[in-house]
């Protein structure tokens, strides 16, 4: 996964370096400032990728990681055939060209995987448009200066429309749009990369299971809407009483999973409790909702996959124990 991101930086801070040859090579002052600002940004991106790498968080995200490598040595080698070709005067649509051609290069999924998986472990997913607001731009420009002829209207909008795929199927692949969580495959993924950061730390983690109680009474009562509206919530609720370094995932139905990292045990029921308060104080509903917690924690020694499976299973166990005994508790 290193070698995956400092692969991302390093075509960034090539494609940086074409916009800047775009700015320097063109005598217009707009499209000198146009260009320069858009470098600027690349530049920005691959700061980002390098900072990711040194932070060693680094998720699982790939099934194929080595074929992934080869394909971005690949699009490389391209941008630095555009690096050579930017390197000498061309009037403005041939920038155009070159531009379009750069931003169909940057469009590999693995950019936008590994952004999303990244930003959703601030306070909320967010979308990364500064590649889209790219593509409107040059649009705009195009128009601006006269040049959008059918051709390169036709280019900017496959590309637009390419970006626009890559990024839905991202969210879909990894992510629970519903509650702006990771998905049970975004989840497990994300769990395994925080595993090895706990098994070379040498530090215990927690599972936490969590269930909204009679939640299919809910959807009866008051309409799927609503029902949504409740997950919601609760979601949002959840990650507010968790620490940065937790990650939240929707497990599925009306279950969440919590993954606990670097945590005393002697702390897990309390953190529980103040989740559970936190949802049973939740204003925004039409009736109370309440949740019950089963909650795992161990080292992960040595297979790291087979031992976060038992820690959910622990956890399950837990959160049935905390059902079959009235609901609405923690259990550790």
């Amino acid at each position: 996964m290193a070698g995956i991101i400092f692969k991302c930086e390093r075509i960034f801070q090539d494609a940086a370096q074409v916009y800047d040859h775009l700015s320097m090579n063109v005598t217009d002052e707009d499209m000198i400032s146009f260009w320069a600002g858009i470098a600027r940004d690349k530049k920005q991106n691959a700061e980002t990728f390098r900072s990711w790498a040194e932070s060693g968080m680094l998720p699982t995200v790939f099934d194929n990681p080595e074929e992934i490598l080869g394909e971005l040595q690949t699009i490389l080698k391209k941008i630095h055939d555009l690096i050579e070709k930017t390197r000498t005067r061309m009037d403005i649509p041939m920038s155009f060209l070159v531009a379009f051609k750069l931003e169909f290069y940057l469009l590999h999924p693995s950019f936008e995987n590994l952004l999303q998986y990244f930003n959703v472990l601030g306070d909320e997913i967010i979308i990364p448009d500064k590649e889209h607001a790219h593509i409107s731009l040059l649009f705009e420009k195009l128009h601006h200066h006269g040049l959008a002829t059918m051709e390169l209207e036709l280019i900017g909008e496959t590309i637009r429309r390419l970006w626009d795929d890559n990024r839905r199927m991202s969210v879909q692949t990894n992510f629970d749009t519903l509650t702006r969580t990771f998905n049970r495959r975004g989840m497990f993924n994300m769990m395994k990369t925080l595993g090895h950061v706990a098994q070379r730390n040498q530090t215990t983690v927690g599972i936490m299971m969590i269930d909204l109680d009679h939640f299919k009474k809910v959807n009866d009562t008051f309409g799927h809407l609503y029902g949504d509206k409740v997950l919601r919530l609760v979601s949002a609720t959840i990650k507010l009483n968790i620490r940065a370094a937790d990650v939240l995932g929707r497990f599925g139905g009306e279950e969440f999973i919590v993954f606990l990292s670097s945590v005393n045990p002697d702390f897990l029921h309390m953190i529980g409790e103040k989740i559970r308060k936190a949802v049973m104080d939740i204003k925004e509903v039409d009736a109370p909702v309440t949740i019950s917690i089963g909650i795992s924690h161990d080292r992960i020694e040595s297979d790291i996959e087979k031992e976060i499976e038992i820690l959910i299973r622990r956890a399950d166990e837990n959160l049935y124990r905390a059902k079959r005994n009235g609901r609405n508790r923690v259990v550790v």
